[in-house]
């Protein structure tokens, strides 16, 4: 990890493929709590695992935070908890392309990764998951995305939600007018009414070309 924190400031692409998810402290090496870790070049970030995910109940964060002002894409197939902290404001606002698949387990963390998602004006493709840390809870207070979701120059948008009140929020605060592309996911138990507000007219654009839907 040192060697890699020594080519920090020439590093454009950085691929991190984390094989043991329960151990906390495996990326603590690279990007220390604590301590910005500047990676000034840096255009292409693929991290499996930022911080651990294997206990449901606590959160304990051990990686600094990431500041990358020229990031273009980013691909975070695993988070959880308050791992949006570990991404600087001027890490998000340049991005392009962005995939994350959010596990969470407190419905805060929603609420702080769409905060954080309000400074990305300049993505065009956007791929979006959320999902309880385990499939097995189901909260009895059903989680809902309750900041705004600007996006005025998206053009490609993936959502794979896993309740009824995701979907009806996410249609709600979604404002994307040049969005052409737009494919949606449901759970596995899940049915067409959910997805409904997505294609009312309310919410839907017209200049949407494309729309794909799996349940």
């Amino acid at each position: 990890m040192s060697i890699i924190r020594e080519h920090f400031p020439r590093i454009r692409v950085l691929d991190i493929h984390h094989t043991n998810p329960s151990q906390p402290m495996y990326m603590a090496p690279l990007f220390p709590y604590g301590r910005c870790n500047h990676l000034p070049q840096l255009e292409y970030l693929f991290v499996n695992l930022l911080e651990p995910c294997e206990d449901e109940y606590s959160f304990q964060r051990n990686t600094g935070p990431i500041s990358a002002s020229e990031l273009k894409v980013c691909n975070l197939p695993l988070i959880a908890a308050g791992v949006w902290e570990s991404l600087s404001p001027n890490t998000v606002s340049s991005l392009t392309g962005l995939s994350v698949a959010f596990y969470y387990n407190n419905y805060e963390h929603i609420s702080g990764a769409t905060k954080l998602l309000d400074l990305c004006q300049n993505l065009k493709i956007f791929s979006w998951s959320i999902f309880p840390l385990r499939e097995w809870h189901h909260p009895v207070d059903s989680p809902s995305v309750s900041s705004s979701l600007q996006f005025p120059r998206l053009h490609t948008l993936s959502l794979k939600l896993c309740t009824s009140s995701l979907f009806v929020s996410t249609a709600r605060h979604l404002d994307a007018p040049q969005l052409r592309s737009l494919t949606v996911h449901g759970p596995k138990l899940g049915s067409v009414s959910w997805i409904e507000p997505l294609f009312t007219t309310e919410c839907s654009n017209p200049g949407i070309t494309h729309r794909r839907v799996q349940l």
